[in-house]
């Protein structure tokens, strides 16, 4: 029997009360939370079926407010929090719903002019970047905006102004405002992604690695091709979070040769993606990897001969990873962030500092406190452990490990 330090349904999840008031061309959501969160998420339909909502914003855990700008007077809309508690458990609060539409009686403010930043950004096929529109005068009484592209081959954008880049080019992200029609935009160079050259390389078999090492493992489901370019972008990751270790403990942990074994996985990517596992889709791609790779290596969770990271080139809608005592689990945005796909390295080793973190036995920090524990891993390498940390680690389930 495996047991997960991870939400595994509702039934030790937080309590979230939400509640929705409508403004001119706004709709404002403030909730209470009984219990400790580790992070929410806004969720928004144009009914009280949850079953189309959409997804407005991801926001920490200490957040209780929250203003949707993206409405049209007079028409209703259903919210919900989606959050993840410290426990990892999941859960969704009430659903709340309010008109858009002045509740004071004023006269509405015009707006006048938006401008959109940056004003041009290059990213990569298969990641994204975030574009902000700001609508003048700053007190204008609707500030929706709707987001366009001038060539969704090359790049799309969503209600948001997430940008995605989808194949090689040049397009032009346009936000135009919901009053008056202004409109301002983004030049947008999408660049080819790196491309995996295939090779033959087979599941690795007869023998193990040494004990007391992190053992990591790279899983290309049956109908994605095995490459150089992703065990190596993996071992360099691991490479950085071992020198961070060292950097901060005085101690750090011992990588194998080669530092990634490469597994063929049994299955093709659909089937990590959609098999339904621990719940929430979140965790179907990493959980069916664990599975996996638990059942083909004899693997413990946790296992007391190595910590173990597994990383897997699937996702799916709405896919993530995470992190219990001994194991770090993680899908492909991670993967082909070690690429240098998605954004600045220094997001990829932060993140892996932090799974690691987890695996060597730390909870979440309660709040954003200049630690890898908290969201101030986003701003590696200008992040530290505390000396309560350190102890933790060295003095942890795995902290024999160190050297």
């Amino acid at each position: 029997m495996l047991i997960f330090m991870f939400g595994m349904g509702n039934a030790y999840a937080a309590d979230v009360r939400l509640s929705a008031t409508g403004g001119n061309g706004k709709i404002d959501l403030s909730w209470t939370v009984n219990g400790n969160l580790r992070g929410v998420q806004v969720m928004r339909d144009t009914d009280a079926n949850p079953s189309g909502r959409q997804r407005l914003a991801i926001l920490a855990g200490k957040v209780r407010n929250y203003t949707d700008n993206s409405v049209a007077n007079g028409r209703q809309y259903w919210y919900w929090i989606k959050y993840t508690d410290t426990n990892r458990a999941t859960g969704n609060s009430n659903a709340a719903n309010a008109t858009a539409g002045s509740n004071d009686g004023s006269q509405p403010i015009a707006v006048t002019g938006v401008t959109v930043t940056p004003a041009s950004a290059s990213l990569s096929v298969g990641s994204t970047s975030s574009l902000t529109a700001s609508v003048q005068p700053a007190n204008a009484s609707n500030k929706g905006v709707s987001w366009s592209s001038s060539n969704t081959g090359v790049a799309t954008v969503n209600a948001s102004g997430l940008v995605a880049g989808v194949s090689a080019g040049n397009a032009t992200i346009t936000a135009i405002t919901a009053d008056g029609g202004r409109t301002a935009s983004s030049s947008i160079r999408v660049l080819a992604a790196p491309k995996p050259t295939p090779i033959p390389m087979p599941t690795p078999i007869g023998g193990n690695p040494p004990e007391k090492t992190v053992r990591v493992f790279w899983v290309h489901p049956s109908d994605v091709p095995a490459d150089t370019v992703h065990p190596e972008g993996i071992a360099k990751v691991m490479k950085e979070a071992q020198r961070y270790y060292k950097q901060e403990l005085g101690k750090t942990f011992r990588l194998n040769d080669p530092v990634v074994e490469v597994v063929a996985g049994q299955h093709p990517r659909s089937y990590y993606e959609n098999t339904p596992q621990w719940g929430e889709k979140y965790w179907y791609s990493v959980a069916n990897m664990q599975i996996e790779l638990l059942d083909r290596f004899k693997l413990g969770n946790p296992d007391n001969r190595w910590l173990l990271v597994g990383e897997i080139s699937a996702e799916g809608d709405g896919a993530g990873g995470g992190a219990n005592i001994g194991w770090v689990m993680l899908c492909q945005h991670d993967a082909d962030g070690s690429i240098g796909i998605g954004g600045d390295m220094n997001r990829w080793y932060g993140g892996m500092v932090h799974e690691l973190g987890h695996a060597f036995g730390l909870p979440d920090s309660t709040y954003t406190d200049g630690t890898p524990m908290s969201a101030s891993f986003y701003s590696y390498p200008n992040t530290h452990f505390t000396e309560a940390q350190k102890n933790a680690i060295l003095n942890g389930p795995f902290g024999s490990f160190l050297f």
